[in-house]
């Protein structure tokens, strides 16, 4: 068994040298990234990656998805599992991918989320309406920019007509950011500021706040921080990544599928339009039946917990 380099070290400085990884790590994927995409757009790679901002180009939208992916592996996928090798003697027991999923908690998770879309549509038209001081327009216009650009983006991402196309958006926007963001943000992140603060709570918000934070979209901020406290807390009362991973896969993968068969002409929506709602008494509803979700989440795990553990006594 080997001896984990830096398992001794205190929380805060493996959160430190998790940083650390993360900025190598993307540096070093980007870098590999280009060398991997000369074969296919020439030594010229760099000019082609000015070019990236016309989207309507299918080849500078191909070079954008790679990219993309790219990005995720380098951000979220190494860091994560090249840390918990320097952590621990077992990477899968420490990410908790040892942890059983249940099928109750993992269905419970996902209604929770699908019935929060009332709530999380109300909170996003309340952070659309965010204005900032005089002082601070040209942050405020830079900020409008970079979200309409975001904007933009992903639903030049979606808009495939393709079963391929499909299959690649369901990699880059479903499989990958449910697997690498829940390792990163939950799996390490979550549990250093536990151990830090010693207050699960807070270790459950901070890493919300990151979770949204690092999307860069400011007037999608609150709706992306609900989002990361379910999936927090579905973390730190399940004790298993995988439920996480599941419920953040279905719900990306239910806004790429939706967008798809829009389309396709086959239902009638757009990204923004999912789960908004003008009526309060929907949005009451909504915000009570999360609570009552999970509520019997937290309830269930705990009762699964004692049973294991009355359990184990007898063998």
């Amino acid at each position: 068994m080997k001896n984990p380099i830096y398992a001794q070290q205190s929380p805060f400085i493996q959160l430190l040298i998790f940083l650390l990884i993360i900025i190598v790590s993307l540096l070093f994927t980007m870098l590999l990234g280009i060398l991997l995409a000369v074969p296919f757009y020439g030594t010229d790679i760099l000019n082609s990656l000015d070019l990236m901002n016309n989207v309507e180009d299918p080849s500078s939208l191909a070079l954008l998805k790679y990219f993309q992916i790219i990005n995720q592996v380098g951000l979220f996928l190494i860091p994560s599992f090249l840390f918990a090798w320097l952590v621990s003697s077992s990477v899968f027991r420490y990410l908790k991918f040892n942890a059983k999923p249940y099928l109750f908690s993992i269905l419970t998770g996902t209604a929770a989320i699908l019935f929060s879309l009332p709530f999380i549509g109300w909170l996003a038209e309340i952070n659309q309406q965010m204005n900032l001081p005089a002082s601070l327009s040209g942050l405020e216009d830079w900020m409008k920019t970079s979200e309409e650009q975001v904007r933009i983006l992903t639903e030049t991402f979606l808009s495939t007509t393709s079963i391929g196309g499909l299959a690649i958006n369901m990699l880059m926007i479903a499989v990958i950011p449910a697997v690498g963001e829940e390792l990163l943000f939950r799996g390490i992140l979550q549990k250093l500021f536990s151990k830090i603060t010693g207050n699960v709570h807070v270790a459950v918000i901070i890493a919300a706040f990151l979770f949204s934070a690092l999307h860069m979209q400011f007037y999608g901020f609150l709706p992306r921080f609900v989002l990361g406290l379910i999936l927090g807390y579905l973390f730190a009362w399940s004790g298993s990544i995988w439920v996480p991973i599941i419920v953040h896969f279905i719900n990306n993968a239910f806004a790429v599928v939706a967008m798809f068969l829009a389309g396709q002409d086959m239902i009638d929506t757009d990204l923004e339009s999912l789960g908004t709602t003008e009526s309060s008494s929907l949005v009451i509803m909504s915000v009570l039946l999360v609570l009552l979700l999970m509520g019997t989440f937290y309830y269930w795990e705990k009762r699964k917990s004692a049973g294991v553990s009355q359990d184990d006594q007898f063998h």
